[in-house]
């Protein structure tokens, strides 16, 4: 193990029961990242006010239990290399206290800008790791929307936005974290256009849409104030208990629209009351349909 951070699970992200959403675990990992950074000697605030960064450009994550309000963590840094002279690729693990379970296990890519005046910040921390393949580094398989151009097939859902300050980092692009929660979001807004709206669900059947593995992969930046399109689609249901979906997201540009992202998740639907409450529920077939655009429910 290269790096262990103990933390308490916020109540922020517990917006169903008290299960924490997964964008909260993506905190928690960026959270022990820096203080690694930080431990390792390379003081992560001060890197940023000096004009140097440190992101996460690259995941491939399992999330295998929940994680609940005040639940006490452990965020396992396992393995952690160099894969070129700005880029690491770290093996991260959650561990749940309360529950003795583990509840993600990631690959991430990291990159490391030094300050412009102070090319060798990264020293301590690149000194002391092994170097290996970028091959080893986190990648998205891709999928339908994997490629440069924007989709235009019928099939193909998409959500206009504008990047706003709050999902940015270092005053300028959309960060890792934001492009987490504008996922969240395109799933959201998906689901309530082929008529699964959530709230719905929820008072209906007591169904919460839940994840259970997703990708991302950061192309190019995405500026604070640019216009964006996030494309979303369903590209299987996996026997009657979840579904795979692929997404990208576009910034226009002078010269057109340019991917910035891209990436997969997997979904299936919890139970989120009575004495089922936890387990995961079975598609039925108008589900089924309505995921997939052949019959909204």
């Amino acid at each position: 193990m290269i790096f262990a951070y103990d933390t308490v699970a916020s109540g922020e992200g517990a917006n169903i029961r008290t299960w924490i959403g997964f964008k909260h675990f993506e905190y928690v990992v960026s959270d022990a990242i820096r203080e690694y950074l930080t431990a390792s000697g390379v003081d992560a605030r001060q890197l940023i006010i000096d004009g140097g960064a440190f992101e996460v450009v690259a995941s491939r994550v399992a999330l295998t239990s929940v994680i609940e309000l005040g639940d006490r963590l452990t965020v396992r840094i396992v393995e952690l290399i160099r894969v070129a002279a700005d880029r690491l690729s770290a093996i991260v693990e959650i561990d749940n206290l309360r529950s003795a379970q583990r509840a993600l296990k990631g690959r991430y890519q990291i990159l490391l800008t030094a300050p412009a005046d102070d090319a060798g910040r990264f020293a301590p921390v690149l000194e002391t790791l092994a170097e290996g393949p970028l091959a080893v580094a986190a990648k998205p398989r891709g999928g339908t929307l994997s490629g440069p151009e924007t989709p235009a097939a019928a099939d193909v859902f998409a959500h206009e936005w504008v990047v706003p300050y709050y999902y940015c980092e270092r005053s300028e692009v959309l960060s890792y974290r934001g492009y987490v929660r504008t996922v969240e979001t395109v799933v959201d807004e998906y689901l309530a256009h082929v008529g699964l709206a959530i709230p719905g669900l929820l008072a209906e059947r007591a169904w919460i849409p839940v994840v259970a593995k997703y990708s991302f992969e950061i192309l190019a930046p995405a500026p604070m104030g640019v216009r964006v399109r996030t494309f979303f689609k369903i590209e299987d249901v996996v026997g009657d208990a979840v579904f795979n979906a692929s997404w990208a997201t576009f910034a226009e540009q002078p010269a057109g629209w340019v991917c910035t992202a891209r990436g997969e998740i997997q979904h299936g639907y919890a139970i989120s009351r009575g004495a089922a409450a936890g387990s995961l529920a079975r598609l039925d077939e108008a589900t089924i349909k309505a995921l997939t655009r052949g019959e909204p429910r």
